[in-house]
């Protein structure tokens, strides 16, 4: 009788939330949903961007998506995208809490990523931006970058167009990445600088990190109670791999001591142990907030980037006559590519 019952209720209680998501007023269109689960069959893991590039053409530059206990909205168009982190940036502020991802990055306290206090977070968030990006750090910030991109990205690309030989763009995208977070904020390269076994131990554990925490899995989008995240094997992976990227930025941290200048900042590290070894600093009593701003440059940023230039260069690779006008630019501004 209750193998019968308890069925019947869970598909009831299934319409009833879905036909409230349909009345709420003021949504962008929704395509098909079923109850509960809502759209997530829609988005296919292994042919998610071709998914989302045809979703607008059956339901317009904005749709609402509900995935599970989750809403999200896509937006396609670039004029709305303009105005959503433009104009309205404050508005859209925030992100939507990944199960895995949050609970293993918050083990050790939030820092800027997934940190729900607003005023916490405006905090981190200009104290960064005024290190790194004030006139007297953006010329050496410049620098920095162009070295980077000099050694990792355009011989690979010279040899490419000279040879016909194909590139890994995910890959060499994750490398560029981890160099340009490393050398900004840590002042050292992460993927080849040091001895090859370390480098490669660190470069494993961050890309696992960024596989196991970023992809799509059911747990993200169903109501699981935190206790039972423990008997996750992922979970437990990426709680190991939180510890070995700390011990790594605590090494990092005990080299910058040496030689250490709060008049002479060298990267974003030297920014933060001046601001915590300055008796008048506002973060006296908040140390571990700006130490986790170095963990959120390494793992955050490092998959942000390497993510979307992934994104845009398959994007760029439908559209022929972008890819002339983006290549025209980069042979006027840095000459053809070097013939080998």
């Amino acid at each position: 009788m209750l193998n019968t019952i308890l069925p019947c209720i869970l598909i009831i209680i299934g319409v009833i939330l879905t036909y409230k998501r349909y009345k709420k007023k003021n949504l962008p269109p929704q395509p098909f949903a079923l109850p509960i689960i809502g759209n997530l069959l829609t988005l296919n893991p292994d042919k998610l961007f071709p998914t989302l590039l045809d979703l607008p053409k059956k339901n317009g530059p904005i749709i609402w998506l509900s995935l599970g206990n989750k809403n999200a909205v896509l937006v396609s168009d670039a004029k709305i995208h303009q105005e959503i982190y433009g104009e309205k940036g404050r508005i859209f502020l925030g992100r939507n809490d990944s199960t895995t991802a949050s609970n293993v990055y918050n083990s050790t306290g939030k820092g800027l990523i997934f940190q729900d206090d607003v005023r916490i977070y405006r905090k981190l968030r200009n104290f960064s931006h005024s290190k790194l990006f004030s006139l007297s750090a953006l010329r050496p910030l410049l620098h920095k970058i162009k070295i980077v991109l000099e050694k990792d990205l355009i011989p690979i690309f010279d040899e490419a167009a000279s040879t016909g030989k194909s590139v890994n763009v995910h890959e060499l995208f994750i490398n560029i990445s981890l160099n340009l977070f490393g050398t900004i904020a840590y002042g050292t390269r992460i993927c080849g600088e040091q001895k090859e076994t370390e480098a490669k131990k660190l470069k494993e554990t961050i890309i696992q990190f960024f596989e196991g925490g970023g992809n799509i899995r059911p747990i993200d989008f169903l109501p699981i109670p935190k206790f039972l995240l423990k008997y996750d094997p992922l979970n437990k992976e990426l709680l190991t791999n939180i510890i070995i990227i700390e011990d790594w930025i605590k090494y990092i941290l005990d080299q910058h001591q040496e030689g250490f200048d709060p008049q002479n900042p060298r990267d974003f590290v030297d920014y933060v142990l001046a601001e915590i070894k300055d008796q008048d600093s506002s973060w006296k009593e908040a140390k571990p907030l700006l130490l986790k701003t170095l963990f959120d440059f390494l793992l955050a940023g490092g998959e942000t980037v390497s993510v979307t230039c992934t994104w845009a260069i398959a994007a760029f690779s439908k559209e022929p006559e972008v890819i002339k006008k983006i290549q025209k630019e980069l042979d006027e501004k840095f000459g053809p590519p070097k013939k080998k």
